[in-house]
C-alpha cells in the first residue's frame, strides 16, 4: 500500500468516528427534548381507560344478550316459532364476530361516495388488519 491509500483509510475512519459522535450526540439530544415519551404516555393512559370500558361493554352486552334470550324462549308467547328463535339466538351469537366487518364495509362505502362528490382520488384505506384481530379485547375470548 502506498502512503496515500493509507491516509484516505485514516481519513475514512476518523470522519465514520466523528459521525457515530454527532449521531450519537443527535439521538441524546432528540431523547432529551422530545415528546414522544409524554404522548406515549398520553396514549397510555388513554388506551387503558377504552379496555376498562370495553370490558364493562361486553359484559353489559352478555347480560343484554341473556335477558333477551331469555324473553324469547322463556318469556310470553309472542308467536315465534322455534326456527325463529334458533335465528335469534344465533344473530346474537355471531354479532360480535362479524359487526366490525360490516363497520368497516360501510365506512369505506361512504367514504368512497365522499371521495366521488368531491371530486378527489379515492385512496383504499391503508389498515388492512383483518377484523379478528379486534376480538382480542373480548372477555371471555381473551383469557
Amino acid at each position: 500500500m502506498d502512503a496515500s491509500t493509507n491516509n484516505d483509510i485514516q481519513l475514512y475512519n476518523a470522519i465514520q468516528w466523528q459521525n457515530d459522535i454527532l449521531q450519537s450526540s443527535y439521538n441524546k439530544m432528540y431523547d432529551l427534548y422530545s415528546v414522544d415519551n409524554e404522548k406515549v404516555k398520553y396514549l397510555l393512559d388513554n388506551m387503558n381507560w377504552y379496555v376498562y370500558v370495553n370490558y364493562y361493554l361486553w359484559y353489559l352486552y352478555y347480560i343484554v344478550c341473556l335477558a333477551v334470550l331469555y324473553c324469547v324462549f322463556y318469556g310470553k308467547d309472542r308467536g315465534f316459532s322455534i326456527y325463529v328463535k334458533v335465528l335469534i339466538f344465533i344473530a346474537f351469537l355471531v354479532y360480535p364476530l362479524i359487526i366490525a366487518s360490516i363497520e368497516r364495509g360501510i365506512y369505506n362505502w361512504l367514504n368512497y361516495i365522499y371521495v366521488v362528490f368531491r371530486g378527489s382520488l379515492y385512496q383504499p384505506s391503508i389498515n388492512n388488519q383483518s377484523a379478528i384481530t379486534y376480538y382480542n379485547s373480548i372477555p371471555f375470548w381473551s383469557n
